[in-house]
């Protein structure tokens, strides 16, 4: 079901927000976040990994695994969160942002050496986004925007890392497209964050 369709029944919607390291994803989490409370729109910000005991434990071993146990551990938190935090709070009535998820899987653990087929079947029963907000910008900003943030994961540390997840990120949009996923692409570069949240509100039927 779409977006519009959702809303024009009155559900709960599920937007995830995925994009290369530094591309600006928490900061529109909190954007639409606060847009929509303002508006008594009920809204909650989730990230993956997740708070729990394996998402906290994925995050911590993230210099340390590489490869399938950490695709694993992250898959598995997807599917817990969507079990214990997701879909509870969509059968609340309220509103999901998800900053990170099945497109950041098919991009990191892919980098990290993991099978794009492989990454897909692994994650094809994760509950579908109404819409999955794919972010993007030119290497040069990404790799600008790391030096203002600070490279913090393992992934920022590797040379050429912005040019592969712009390729990868392309190539996730395609697998979910094809998978059913209704993708928005939206390209920051020199795009004010009011801006892009104006775009993806627009894309929910939500704005004014």
């Amino acid at each position: 079901m779409s977006v519009r369709s959702s809303l024009r029944r009155g559900e709960p919607v599920f937007l995830t927000i995925d994009g290369p390291n530094g591309v600006g994803k928490t900061t529109i989490c909190r954007e639409l976040g606060a847009r929509l409370t303002a508006r008594g729109v009920p809204v909650a910000l989730v990230r993956e990994p997740s708070e729990s005991a394996v998402g906290s434990f994925a995050r911590s071993q993230e210099h340390q695994l590489v490869g399938l146990p950490l695709a694993v551990l992250v898959v598995a938190d997807r599917y817990l969160q969507v079990e214990t935090e997701i879909k509870p709070a969509l059968s609340a009535g309220v509103m999901v942002v998800c900053d990170r998820y099945v497109a950041s899987t098919l991009v990191l653990q892919r980098i990290d050496g993991i099978d794009l087929a492989l990454l897909w079947e692994m994650n094809a029963s994760a509950l579908e986004p109404d819409l999955s907000v794919l972010l993007s910008a030119s290497p040069t900003t990404l790799y600008e925007r790391l030096g203002q943030r600070g490279r913090i994961s393992r992934f920022d540390r590797l040379d050429g890392v912005a040019e592969l997840e712009v390729q990868y990120f392309r190539d996730a949009a395609e697998v979910l497209r094809g998978a059913g996923y209704r993708v928005l692409p939206i390209d920051t570069d020199h795009v004010p964050i009011a801006q892009v949240a104006d775009q993806i509100e627009r894309q929910m039927a939500l704005a004014n």
